[in-house]
């Protein structure tokens, strides 16, 4: 079963419970969770673009960058 995004916010515990009691996260925010990951999945291919960790990474980036054009 493919996880969602509000699923897995759902199952959050701890500090992540902890923020969501001081400050509530704002509409839609489980859905631009990707954008939030852009910089790591850069990093990752710059270091290790060619080999297979790197380059699912590129292919979560190009995702990502296709949901939000």
């Amino acid at each position: 079963m493919r996880q969602t995004p509000q699923t897995y916010l759902a199952r959050l515990t701890g500090p992540a419970t902890a923020y969501r009691e001081v400050a509530p996260t704002r509409p839609g925010f489980a859905d631009r969770r990707e954008l939030w990951r852009l910089a790591g999945y850069l990093a990752v291919v710059a270091v290790d673009g060619h080999r297979p960790f790197g380059r699912r990474c590129l292919d979560r980036l190009a995702a990502a960058v296709r949901v939000y054009r």
